[in-house]
């Protein structure tokens, strides 16, 4: 009854509002129908805006994307809807709605600027640098102009989380919501190891790797290294033997997921992790038991050698290359020194990286100084820097035990993706990164939640 009274008590523009979003909705849902014949598959881009314009929270908007965002890319396969010459599935229709609805849900709202300017001010600058080095290098096309909207929608996440995220329920929601969530992609994980209905992308022909809800087993462990970080982290806390059960069996099922992968840079990104979480935690034995688990699965499970052996064998070539994964990633960066000609300085535009070396640089520093130029990788280490010490504040001055979870959570993933970006391209994934500035917003939001909290009480 209180939420019917309070939206009775909206002004015009709000119930204009309302209306477009309810709009919005049924012809998102309506397209997929008459495209797909699956009202089931419409409800999923449906959801976020329905908790938006049902219960009328901006919050609820964003625990909605927590929640969809987990499974909706198992939909990616098999529905699609075109719009003129381009096709966008579930997942690239999401990212669309996000930056829509979110952009107008931000209307009005008060924003703690104190904590988001050391964030806000590189990734604005970064992608007023991309769209700037975009129009010089005539790169507008559908794929180039993707990347850009796709940096727009990470903007619109991180100030959308920080300003609905204003009371301490609202925080252990979003946590809870992640926290269950996680069990869909895990159970498909387990689902494709049992069935052997894995990727079709085989190694030497006898080790499957599991994709989850994912549409590659990479993307699916770079996801289940940020459910592990909070699965760790909150196993640490548990004081009660149910919640260390719980919390025990939850990272066990996650580290499960993430072996049976076989994403060999994933398996590497644990150490950074482990290195962060038990080194501010005074805990040397959260590594120790790292090592232990690590040397049992290498002695008992013989695939996981095997796929380590494989970074010496010959997998893939890129045009013009050749050699194992190693040899042909280094002969991939020297080849690049030729992308960099004539762009220096502000580079080639976004997704120039992938269209001049004709293939992924796997190396997201890399990509940055191509598309972005001098400067674009100076905004982008500077903006990494101001995300790490902004997570690391956070965890030394927060004192409510859940936030300096999250905080201690999500540095530890910050610090082992920059890592990681060293000799991969994650951050082109747009699903993943979308928790990642979720949480980067609520971070921004917990200093003023906790005042509050204490003015309060």
């Amino acid at each position: 009854m209180r939420e019917l009274h309070l939206v009775g008590r909206r002004p015009p523009l709000a119930a204009m509002f309302l209306c477009a979003c309810a709009l919005t909705a049924a012809a998102l849902d309506g397209a997929l129908i008459a495209k797909t014949g699956l009202p089931a598959v419409s409800l999923l881009l449906g959801g976020c805006a329905a908790a938006l314009f049902i219960l009328w929270r901006s919050a609820a908007f964003v625990l909605g994307i927590i929640s969809v965002n987990a499974f909706i890319n198992a939909f990616s396969r098999s529905a699609a809807v075109s719009v003129g010459s381009v096709a966008l599935n579930p997942s690239e229709l999401l990212g669309l709605v996000i930056i829509a609805l979110g952009a107008l849900a931000l209307l009005g709202r008060p924003l703690p600027m104190a904590a988001l300017r050391p964030i806000l001010v590189p990734l604005v600058v970064g992608n007023v640098l991309l769209a700037a080095a975009s129009v010089a290098a005539g790169r507008l096309g559908t794929d180039n102009i993707a990347t850009w909207v796709r940096s727009l929608g990470f903007l619109v996440l991180l100030l959308l989380a920080a300003a609905s995220f204003t009371e301490e329920r609202q925080v252990r929601w979003a946590v809870a919501l992640f926290s269950w969530a996680s069990l869909i992609p895990i159970g498909a994980g387990l689902y494709q190891a049992v069935s052997g209905t894995g990727s079709s992308e085989l190694v030497r022909g006898d080790i499957s790797r599991v994709y989850g809800t994912w549409n590659h087993p990479n993307p699916y462990s770079f996801y289940l290294l940020m459910v592990f970080s909070l699965a760790l982290v909150t196993l640490l806390d548990a004081r009660a033997w149910r919640d260390r059960l719980l919390g025990g069996a939850w990272c066990a099922l996650v580290l499960g997921c993430l072996f049976l992968t076989y994403t060999r840079i994933t398996w590497l990104g644990l150490i950074p992790v482990v290195l962060v979480i038990s080194a501010l935690r005074k805990n040397p034995w959260i590594l120790l038991g790292l090592a232990l688990v690590a040397a049992l699965v290498l002695v008992l499970v013989p695939t996981a050698y095997k796929r380590l052996a494989e970074v010496q064998a010959v997998r893939w070539q890129a045009p013009g290359l050749g050699g194992n994964s190693i040899e042909w990633r280094l002969a991939a960066w020297r080849q690049s020194a030729k992308a960099l000609e004539g762009g220096l300085l502000l580079g080639h535009g976004a997704n120039a990286a992938s269209e001049l070396l004709g293939f992924d640089a796997h190396n997201d520093y890399l990509a940055a100084l191509i598309d972005g130029g001098v400067l674009g990788l100076a905004t982008q280490l500077w903006l990494q820097a101001a995300l790490i010490g902004a997570s690391l504040r956070a965890w030394r001055r927060l004192r409510a035990p859940l936030y300096r979870r999250v905080a201690l959570a999500l540095l530890a993933v910050q610090v082992a993706f920059a890592l990681m970006s060293l000799t991969d391209n994650l951050i082109g994934y747009f699903q993943l990164y979308a928790y990642h500035w979720i949480f980067v917003g609520l971070l921004c939001a917990l200093p003023t939640i906790e005042q509050a909290a204490e003015v309060g009480g």
